[in-house]
């Protein structure tokens, strides 16, 4: 039999094994194909999920791995995330408790971290971890502990630190944590970034020093306009520290470690 003389259903089945690319390509090789291809909601489903880079798997058998959803909803729901991310426009936001100058937040491994305490001249003691997860109904809230454990949450009630900054990574259980001080000796600035376990709130078990001490870069004490940033990639971790005098001038530089053997890299 040939090719031309099969079915309709049994060409889309045909269709629905090959790549997003390859399947768009075949809509200019004939007019029944670019017809059945455009009639075909599956096909359409393959087609448009190739372009916004999410996989498929088994469209043709399990409705994309979503059995109680329609294969034509599955596409408005590709519309739909599409629209989302070209627009910038959230489909789903909660609510998070804000502190004036004393709240830090950041987001890695699908995992959001927060700060929360401080106040009246304090800096927050309190770490907050929460999975993102697609909310399942309007109560869903990533920012209270889940009692079902259907979702990862942690606290660490008190770091022991005044934190000006986080950075952490959930797949090496670090949290690390900027504590701005000064040296009581030379009133030099002397910022400290401690290595903790998110898993016990304690020392970085993998880490020789329980904290490193910056010292590469030494300010006298300021009172104008500063700025700070930490960031951690693999093992290593960096802190910048810049100040600025009339917008123009700067003072400061960029210090990166080994968290895990405390030697300096940079």
């Amino acid at each position: 039999m040939l090719f031309s003389e099969l079915p309709n259903e049994i060409i889309e089945q045909i269709l629905l094994e090959i790549d997003p690319l390859t399947l768009a390509r075949c809509r200019v090789v004939s007019k029944r194909l670019f017809e059945l291809i455009d009639a075909s909601v599956l096909l359409q489903i393959s087609i448009e999920a190739g372009v916004d880079g999410l996989l498929v798997v088994g469209p043709h058998n399990r409705h994309l791995g979503h059995p109680s959803s329609s294969a034509q909803h599955l596409l408005d729901e590709i519309f739909c995330i599409r629209e989302a991310t070209v627009k910038f426009m959230p489909r789903s936001a909660w609510g998070i408790p804000y502190v004036a100058g004393n709240f830090h937040w950041e987001i890695s491994d699908g995992i959001i971290c927060f700060t929360s305490g401080g106040g009246d001249g304090e800096r927050p003691k309190t770490l907050h971890f929460s999975e993102l997860l697609a909310p399942t109904d309007k109560n869903y809230n990533p920012f209270e502990l889940d009692p079902t454990g259907r979702r990862y949450t942690h606290i660490i009630r008190d770091t022991g630190v005044g934190m000006a900054d986080i950075v952490f990574s959930a797949s090496s259980d670090l949290v690390v944590l900027l504590e701005r001080r000064t040296a009581p000796d030379t009133g030099m600035n002397a910022d400290r970034l401690h290595f903790r376990a998110i898993s016990t709130g304690g020392p970085h078990p993998e880490a020789t020093l329980p904290h490193v001490e910056n010292t590469g870069h030494p300010l006298p004490p300021y009172s104008g306009l500063e700025t700070w940033l930490i960031q951690l990639y693999g093992d290593m971790v960096a802190f910048l520290l810049v100040r600025y005098s009339n917008f123009i001038d700067r003072r400061g530089g960029v210090t990166v470690w080994n968290w895990k053997s405390g030697e300096v890299v940079m």
